[in-house]
């Protein structure tokens, strides 16, 4: 329960936590760090009726070397919001402005947010306190903007840096590049006033790793592609950079394109655009500065040269295009739909002609075609049985994800990065098309209607006046159940220790509790009528959708199909829309091409938790897909096939 703030006096137990921050790792910012810490306990000391909650000390929301700009990127300011949510705490004591943030809207946003929740944020040097001040979003404002403002200052200074470093011939880098240990720091006795003096060089050659570095340019001279290459080094068990067995085919292109193996570095290659988000841009390489190392290179000019040139090549005959590097548009309906349990992106193939002249056309996903399967990398010496136990564990613990609501059994799909997934037929998605459309459109539509109508008696407003979703409240607080009682089995059956349960239990506990409490506090609150009002409109644009007797048109799929996630060669996930606005939404909710696959899954997981709704679950049995065949004059047997099972889920 909040604080009553009005009656708040000297002998008032009030529960307080302290946030503080330092933007960067560099040795005197820790030290200042400490000071900072040292400086809150004697804080709480000099204040009696101030207490720390339960398992929270001082030190638990602190952040180290991380700006201020960005307060989402802060974990131990976005854990402290997190806990103000839960009600642990009645206010969080800081030294100033610019430690809370130096992003205005940013620190107006979150300290009218814990106002909401009657949480106090007491800012101490300048002495504003949230909630008992009438004049503190005045003064607030006045110096978040000051603390913004040094913040553009420090960002213009850097730059200023920088220029002047680039200028005077200073080398960057840790020294973690293949070929390279770093062995002076521009600020060694040795080095000073020696920029450039080759008998005091910089970096020096690592000779393992420098053998790799040849071996690369010689494998692609002798026309090996960069996954070819890829696989050549796990083959011969060379380390990366970092010393570890493990090669992508981005590192090995980054490897192909840098001009430090002849002894020269090149600088400037990004630029800070906003200094506020961070966010950066790409200088064209006709811009960035080269500048002369004092090192030794690993490569002669006319070699790294030669290689230059049959990238160019290669670039040239295939460009850079919007769907990525190597990419290209497409015309074909169902490419840009499609997305692979394992996050990568599919590609169309064909794999036969019929005599008629007419293609039998498949989809596969690309990091399988690329990379290979568990079994491949294995069979080709690709992958060490360690790293196999490790993900048969990872199988146990994490691959089971998805329910299958008419069995109720466990779908398993293959965890991580490594796919194997097998191509998928166009008859496939064309047959499930028309069953989750027509479903949609036909006999069932009243109870689709009905789930909506569901869906909108879902939504309440809570205390604060945000919208809830209960519904997917609920469904979340019954998967993390099943993770728990799968972690049970696990245990029970001795296939992780107790350590291990405990461990992987604990985040998800927490998980539990915290969503309990956001569907207590929402079940106190009001019907929200404006989301029923959206549905309603949703409903109506249902009602509209054309007649799927024939082929599904690429321009009615294009609107209305935002994504279909193939979780295993016989369960497929639509993810629909009635807004037909799926081109719109995707272009504003997507990874780069260039993002880790990890990356792409978990955004992936996370667009369908926030923004649909699960709405049914059904299968395509073996009459249905032979029915279908034999209007497209073909057989099909009983042992080619296995039930496809679709799980929809319509956006909000």
């Amino acid at each position: 329960m909040a604080l009553d703030w009005k009656n708040v006096n000297e002998n008032t137990k009030i529960r307080v936590v302290f946030y503080g921050r330092v933007s960067t790792e560099h040795e005197m910012q820790l030290e200042a760090f400490k000071n900072q810490t040292k400086w809150y306990y004697d804080l709480l000391e000099r204040n009696p009726n101030w207490e720390l909650p339960k398992s929270i000390d001082v030190e638990t929301y602190l952040d180290r070397g991380i700006t201020g700009t960005q307060a989402k990127i802060r974990d131990g300011f976005m854990k402290m919001i997190g806990d103000a949510e839960r009600g642990r705490f009645d206010m969080i004591v800081t030294r100033d402005v610019s430690r809370f943030g130096r992003n205005t809207l940013d620190t107006l946003e979150y300290t009218r947010k814990l106002k909401a929740m009657g949480i106090q944020v007491y800012f101490y040097n300048d002495n504003i306190r949230t909630l008992q001040d009438k004049d503190s979003e005045m003064r607030l404002t006045f110096l978040a903007t000051f603390a913004q403002e040094e913040s553009s200052k420090i960002s213009d200074r850097v730059k200023s840096g920088q220029y002047s470093s680039r200028r005077s011939g200073v080398l960057y880098g840790s020294g973690n590049i293949l070929g390279y240990d770093r062995i002076r720091k521009v600020g060694d006795g040795d080095k000073r006033n020696h920029l450039g003096d080759t008998s005091m060089p910089t970096f020096a050659i690592n000779p393992e790793q420098a053998e790799t570095v040849r071996r690369i340019y010689d494998l692609y001279e002798q026309g090996y592609g960069l996954r070819r290459i890829k696989n050549e080094l796990l083959k011969e068990k060379r380390k990366n950079s970092a010393g570890a067995v493990s090669w992508s085919e981005r590192t090995i292109g980054s490897i192909l394109d840098n001009p430090m193996y002849i002894g020269k570095q090149r600088q400037h290659n990004t630029v800070v655009e906003d200094f506020l988000t961070g966010k950066h841009k790409s200088v064209p390489k006709e811009e960035r500065t080269y500048a002369q190392g004092d090192f030794e290179p690993i490569l002669t000019v006319e070699q790294f040269e030669r290689v230059q040139e049959m990238r160019s090549k290669k670039h040239k005959e295939n460009p850079e295009s919007p769907f990525g590097k190597g990419g290209r548009e497409t015309s074909d309906k169902w490419v840009d739909k499609l997305e692979c349990a394992c996050g990568s992106r599919y590609r169309k193939y064909t794999w036969a002609k019929r005599k008629d002249g007419t293609e039998n056309i498949g989809y596969c996903c690309v990091n399988r075609t690329l990379n290979g399967s568990l079994d491949f990398r294995i069979r080709k010496g690709l992958i060490d049985e360690k790293e196999v136990e490790r993900l048969e564990q990872l199988q146990e613990i994490e691959g089971y994800d998805i329910i299958d609501e008419k069995t109720g059994e466990m779908i398993l799909f293959a965890p991580g990065d490594i796919c194997d997934m097998k191509g998928i037929p166009a008859w496939y998605l064309e047959l499930m098309a028309k069953k989750v459309f027509t479903y949609l459109t036909g006999a069932h539509q009243e109870e689709i209607l009905k789930t909506l109508e569901g869906i909108a008696d879902g939504y309440l407003k809570d205390a604060t006046g945000d919208i809830v979703d209960t519904d997917k409240l609920r469904d979340k607080i019954k998967k993390q159940q099943q993770k728990i009682d799968r972690l049970l089995d696990l245990y029970s059956d001795g296939n992780i220790s107790k350590e291990k349960y405990l461990e992987k239990c604990a985040p998800i506990n927490d998980e539990l509790e915290t969503l309990k409490k956001q569907l207590y506090d929402a079940e106190q609150g009001e019907e929200s009528e404006e989301v029923k009002e959206a549905l309603d409109v949703a409903m109506e644009n249902i009602r509209k959708l054309a007649d799927f007797s024939t082929e599904i048109a690429p321009d009615f799929l294009k609107r209305y199909v935002d994504k279909v996630v193939v979780h295993s060669n016989y369960c497929f996930e639509w993810m629909i829309n009635v807004h037909g606005d799926a081109v719109k939404f995707i272009e504003a909710n997507h990874k780069v091409n260039s993002a880790k696959l990890s990356e792409k899954r978990q955004f992936t997981n996370e667009l369908q938790k926030s923004k649909y709704n699960a709405t049914f679950t059904d299968r395509v049995n073996f009459d249905e897909a032979r029915k279908f065949r034999k209007a497209q004059g073909t057989y099909l047997r009983p042992s080619q096939w296995d039930d496809l099972l679709m799980m929809i889920y319509i956006r909000n």
